[in-house]
């Protein structure tokens, strides 16, 4: 098996993809992470599963507003992450 230097294995990772908005995803992905669970799991659900809000309410057990409330605060602590803000500020 040939082993590729890193530089190849760069080119090839996303073509079609810049690598600036590679990175965006991955600073977001890694804000998402820093969320309490309770938060996070609402946010992934809804946005990287596009999951609407009374599918996430069932596959969590939760009633819909306990859904739209742990939403609704977790956009408001991902508005104030500083990585968030630098990267806004950035664009």
């Amino acid at each position: 098996v040939a082993s590729e230097s890193l530089d190849q294995v760069d080119d090839v990772v996303a073509p079609d993809i810049e690598v600036d908005r590679f990175e965006e995803l991955r600073l977001l992905l890694a804000a998402v992470n820093r969320l309490p669970d309770k938060l996070a799991s609402v946010v992934r659900l809804r946005f990287f599963e596009e999951c609407a809000i009374p599918e996430i309410a069932e596959r969590l057990g939760l009633r819909r507003n306990t859904v739209d409330v742990r939403l609704h605060r977790a956009l408001q602590q991902l508005a104030k992450d500083p990585v968030l803000q630098a990267l806004k500020g950035g664009q």
